[in-house]
């Protein structure tokens, strides 16, 4: 989810929970997409169509040459639109649905079947409009239906309510169990043709005590098909790499993590909206250069160093997928035998040698006839964000950019970057942009090229995002060293003070006025979290170390 965003991590909830609690979480509780969906930056002016991408050319301190991209929508900051929604909620009744919801003592409080019975309260007395529908299932090792779809306006809600309140936690978990009865509440278009024109999708609480990746990978895939999509609320747990790719990889689907009521009424009441209703699918982001190549990528449901290969060069395979002028060249490169004057050049590479060319080969002259295409990002989703004085939560991707050889002088480079995607009704929308660097944003400066109001907003949120992937990549690399302590190779003291200068840096970096000037009031709160966690990462990293010299693992 990109805006609120390309369908992955929302936030960092659970690695801000984790640490608040005094534990070092694994180290995929903490994604740059998680940490970059829970702040706010400026991005130029309102999108005016259902996908847009607005891009930015950074060149870091160091040198380093960066693409900022935004992506935002038409639908950034509105409520949805006058389309019903059909909601099957499925709640998980398991026996680990007593426990709380976090690590804290507070958060104990609450268990997190309480927690899911409050969410659909939230639903029917404050989300839902009057021709909005709702089912309630439960499941543990089996499916149980409580109420079919009622209209909200048709219901008594108290009464409603009631069978909701009596639930009680039972047995283990089958999460195939809740997928099949929540698909079931809607049966099937043919009986009345009443979910005609509304938008369907199953609520899943759980705690995912038991997934079943595959099989639930299966299910989703199955539903989107059918125009019934997916939202999966992850209760009082750390955030699922391995859920995550299940369920982003389809169609409309969503999946969230809540550490505490606060957090899930976010997920539930305030991010309904957004959450619920997508703006676009399919979504590709591409560039070509024949001078820069993507180094790696920040801000996608995918960490940098789990993405392939993202140079799109001609094959067999992929020949579709390239502009019609090479195309062209490839089909005289292979077919050899023919004779079209349009391809004379190529014609005469493949008949001096009297046989078409090898692939390989087809690739390499390809690659010099235009460079290759390399993708940045693939989504299926892209869902809305917030608006809050002027700045939308969410929807940042860094790309870092390494330079090819014999490329131009840095300030002379360029490059085209592409987004395709599907709208609503299925059709397929391009927009191509050419990027220089002559006059890129040149980062710590805090100016831009006319240095308005809108330039210097423009700036502070690049410098923000600059910031916090710099704060992720901190934190990341020294919890997988907590995680892989070795004291006859590490010296606790030099690593614990070197943490706490680095964090140190970021930190009062995002303080420095010229950052949060204009957007404090946008992202005040989201901005204090980040300092909090920051402060109590480093204390607890060195509780982490200390318990591993005395053997405490």
């Amino acid at each position: 989810m990109m805006g609120q965003c390309a369908s992955g991590a929302q936030n960092a909830f659970a690695f801000a929970s984790a640490v608040k609690s005094g534990r070092m979480p694994d180290v995929s509780t903490l994604t740059y997409q998680g940490v970059f969906n829970e702040h706010f930056f400026y991005a130029g002016q309102p999108a005016q169509a259902m996908l847009e991408a607005n891009s930015f050319p950074i060149v870091g301190k160091d040198g380093t040459q960066w693409l900022a991209i935004y992506l935002k929508s038409v639908l950034d900051g509105r409520p949805r639109d006058a389309t019903p929604i059909d909601l099957s909620v499925v709640i998980d009744i398991s026996g680990s649905m007593g426990a709380g919801m976090a690590y804290s003592e507070e958060s104990r409080c609450r268990s997190r079947l309480d927690c899911a019975k409050q969410a659909v309260a939230w639903l029917v007395r404050e989300v839902l409009r009057a021709d909005d529908r709702i089912a309630l299932s439960l499941f543990n090792t089996e499916g149980h239906r409580i109420h079919n779809l009622t209209q909200i306006d048709q219901m008594d809600k108290d009464e409603w309510l009631q069978a909701c309140d009596a639930i009680r936690k039972n047995g283990g978990t089958t999460l195939s169990a809740g997928m099949t009865v929540g698909r079931e509440a809607f049966g099937t278009e043919a009986e009345d043709g009443s979910s005609s024109g509304r938008a369907r999708r199953i609520l899943f609480l759980t705690d995912m005590a038991e997934m079943g990746a595959t099989e639930l990978g299966e299910q989703i895939a199955r539903y989107a098909a059918e125009d019934v999509f997916v939202s999966i609320v992850g209760m009082g747990v750390e955030f699922n790499a391995e859920l995550t790719e299940t369920v982003t990889k389809n169609k409309g689907s969503i999946y969230s993590s809540a550490t505490s009521a606060e957090e899930l009424r976010e997920i539930i009441v305030s991010d309904f909206d957004v959450n619920s209703f997508p703006a676009a699918f399919d979504v590709e982001l591409s560039i070509r250069s024949g001078d820069l190549k993507v180094d790696a990528v920040y801000g996608t449901p995918f960490d940098h160093h789990d993405r392939p290969d993202p140079t799109l060069t001609w094959s067999e395979e992929h020949h579709s997928l390239h502009t019609p002028h090479a195309r062209a060249a490839a089909e005289a490169l292979v077919n050899s035998g023919s004779n079209t004057s349009a391809q004379g050049s190529a014609q005469a590479l493949s008949s001096a040698i009297r046989a078409a060319l090898p692939p390989d080969c087809v690739a390499k002259v390809l690659g010099e006839l235009e460079p290759p295409k390399q993708s940045v990002t693939e989504v299926n989703t892209f869902f809305p964000g917030h608006v809050t004085l002027g700045c939308i939560k969410g929807g940042l991707v860094l790309v870092r950019l390494a330079s090819l050889p014999g490329a131009q002088a840095p300030l002379s480079r360029s490059l085209q970057l592409s987004l395709q995607y599907s709208d609503r009704a299925g059709t397929a929308h391009v927009q191509t942009d050419t990027v220089g660097f002559e006059t890129a944003y040149q980062a710590g400066s805090f100016a831009w090229e006319g240095d308005d109001e809108a330039d210097g907003r423009l700036a502070r949120g690049l410098e923000k995002g600059l910031l916090l992937q710099r704060y992720v990549e901190i934190c990341r690399a020294h919890l997988e060293l907590a995680h892989a302590w070795n004291p006859e190779t590490h010296d606790a003291e030099q690593t614990c003070a070197t943490l706490s200068e680095r964090l140190g840096e970021v930190m009062t970096a995002l303080e420095d006025e010229r950052v949060r000037a204009r957007e404090k009031e946008a992202g005040r709160e989201e901005e204090d979290k980040v300092r909090e966690s920051m402060e109590k990462f480093v204390e607890n990293f060195g509780k982490a170390i200390g318990r591993q010299l005395e053997g405490g693992g």
